[in-house]
């Protein structure tokens, strides 16, 4: 198994480095790290990146493409408010700039050497991050998922495995056997398989108190998939228990949202709900060494957010600590 550091080009601890990748291959060093799972974009010089180092590649993740794969133009008018937004925001108005946008993100995959790249399977409009109150389902986004990736990647292996990620968000929840393993049978890129994400699943439940009924509840989850168990390659592994912050009022941030103008100061608006709801903390409990054990992933990913050097540093060192720890039967 490869332990990995998830680093992005846009903000965080390459941010903190100022850019600078042997400071990066130190700190990778110091905490036992294999290489980086990298997420970057487009227009950052990727031609600096050490190839020796990634091991991975997060593409780019659009949440509220589904009405623009549709071709629904009232719909996107509705959540962007103009075309101006719309081409703002997606480069076009049809279906083909998705097309184009991830084609250059998978030849920036194998222009790097990475050995995968992840996907986002889910489609959520901002004010339903709030009201979860879904107009889709989740077969509705993963049928127009596999359209797209089949449509992006083809049915020739590039040598890079595809791995799809699961969110909380109508889509890949992992949280239905029949319906994930006719979404997997639909795609025709022959290397592909799962990154689990732990915070993601934990999100399908907000009922859950503590790290150790998380893991009760991805364990049950995980025996739930069958044999589809087998596809999880990676694993992105941190912490969150956004129950409470769930349960309480919104309705002034809802308003606030409803009332802004730009699609700009929306995205500003939600941002602070996601993190909140998706904290990236450390994962604390050894129990989680229970759910490597069930999956023994070819990469273990540590996703962490923090807004330092020494914050990161003592994060991944309660995160080591619980994958040490002894665990009780």
């Amino acid at each position: 198994m490869k332990k990995l550091l998830h680093v992005s080009t846009v903000h965080g601890l390459l941010d903190l480095l100022d850019h600078d990748w042997d400071r990066l291959r130190l700190f990778l060093k110091k905490h036992g790290f294999h290489g980086v799972e990298l997420f970057t974009y487009q227009g950052y010089d990727n031609s600096t990146v050490p190839r020796e180092l990634v091991a991975g590649i997060h593409l780019g993740y659009k949440p509220m493409w589904l009405d623009l794969w549709r071709g629904d133009l009232p719909a996107l008018l509705h959540q962007f408010g103009s075309e101006e937004e719309i081409i703002n925001y997606y480069g076009g108005t049809d279906r083909q700039v998705l097309i184009d946008y991830y084609r250059r993100e998978f030849a920036l995959a194998k222009s790097i050497g990475a050995k995968y790249m992840v996907f986002h399977v889910a489609h959520v409009e901002l004010l339903h991050t709030y009201t979860w109150k879904f107009t889709y389902t989740d077969e509705d986004v993963m049928a127009a998922c596999a359209e797209l990736i089949n449509e992006v990647f083809g049915d020739d292996d590039a040598g890079i495995m595809l791995l799809l990620e699961n969110l909380w968000w109508p889509g890949m929840r992992l949280l239905d056997y029949k319906a994930t393993k006719k979404f997997l049978a639909s795609i025709s890129y022959p290397r592909k398989g799962i990154v689990l994400d732990i915070s993601h699943l934990i999100c399908t439940n907000p009922s859950l108190k503590n790290e150790a009924e998380a893991c009760s509840y991805i364990l049950a989850s995980l025996a739930a998939l069958h044999e589809l168990k087998k596809e999880i390659k990676a694993i992105h592994l941190n912490s969150t228990l956004p129950g409470a912050y769930l349960a309480a009022d919104h309705s002034v941030q809802i308003e606030k949202l409803k009332q802004a103008k730009s699609l700009q100061e929306k995205v500003g608006l939600i941002m602070p709900h996601i993190q909140k709801i998706d904290a990236h903390q450390p994962f604390c409990s050894p129990e989680i060494k229970k759910v490597m054990a069930a999956v023994q992933p070819q990469y273990l990913v540590f996703e962490l957010l923090t807004n330092s050097v020494e914050e990161l540093e003592e994060a991944i060192v309660r995160q080591n600590q619980a994958l040490l720890a002894t665990v009780k039967d």
